[in-house]
């Protein structure tokens, strides 16, 4: 599938220097017609991100376990969560592994095939996401966050930061884990990924723009 794409807003830094280098985020400061755009374009071939992966995959295994139980689960051991979010969860097995410490999950989703009423057997309430980032969830109604691998899908990334830090509740858990590399050059076609995903440069998480989006909410982005 071939993808275009806008040129860099400052038209005196070329492409490469603004978005490969970290110095921006591609797709941060789109207005609703453009993230309309992208994800026209990401819907239009769903089986390119999702054949390998995808539930009801014959053989299907969920692959990141350790690397989500290294980074963030085993620091969660003793804890209660009364809501936990997760958000692009598919059918919740990235969280399934600390269902037995969340008393109800809400899970935002967008391939409705996915959603479930319960996850590894803790309740689940599934909602789709909007275009602009808004979660339809009151202000810390989460004790815990969780958006693994999900988030380099979306443009505007950092209005949606903004929303885990809303709907996070005051002294809750945010676990985040992103690529840190640009994932290639995604203004070309790139084996295995869909047209728009990118990672997200290890400057842009290291920025201070970093707290300022997280508000309060506790981040541990993990490689």
């Amino acid at each position: 599938m071939t993808a275009t794409f806008e040129s860099a807003s400052v038209e005196t830094t070329s492409f490469e220097d603004q978005y490969f280098s970290g110095a921006a985020l591609y797709g941060d400061d789109f207005d609703a017609a453009r993230i309309a755009r992208w994800y026209g374009v990401e819907a239009r071939a769903p089986e390119e991100e999702f054949a390998r992966t995808a539930p009801e995959r014959p053989g299907y295994r969920y692959e990141y376990h350790a690397l989500n139980h290294r980074h963030a689960f085993r620091f969660l051991a003793g804890r209660r969560f009364r809501q936990a979010l997760a958000f692009g969860c598919a059918a919740g097995d990235d969280v399934a592994p600390i269902a037995g410490q969340v008393d109800r999950f809400l899970a935002v989703e967008p391939i409705e095939r996915f959603w479930r009423t319960d996850i590894a057997g803790t309740p689940a309430e599934y909602r789709r996401p909007t275009l602009g980032g808004c979660i339809d969830c009151a202000d810390g109604a989460n004790d815990l966050t969780v958006c693994l691998h999900t988030l380099h899908h979306i443009p505007n990334a950092g209005a949606l930061l903004a929303e885990f830090a809303r709907v996070t509740a005051p002294g809750g858990l945010f676990i985040l884990r992103e690529p840190i590399s640009t994932m290639g050059d995604w203004r070309q076609p790139r084996r295995g990924l869909t047209a728009n995903e990118r990672g997200f440069p290890v400057q842009w998480h290291a920025s201070p723009g970093w707290a300022s989006r997280c508000g309060s909410a506790a981040s541990a982005p993990s490689r």
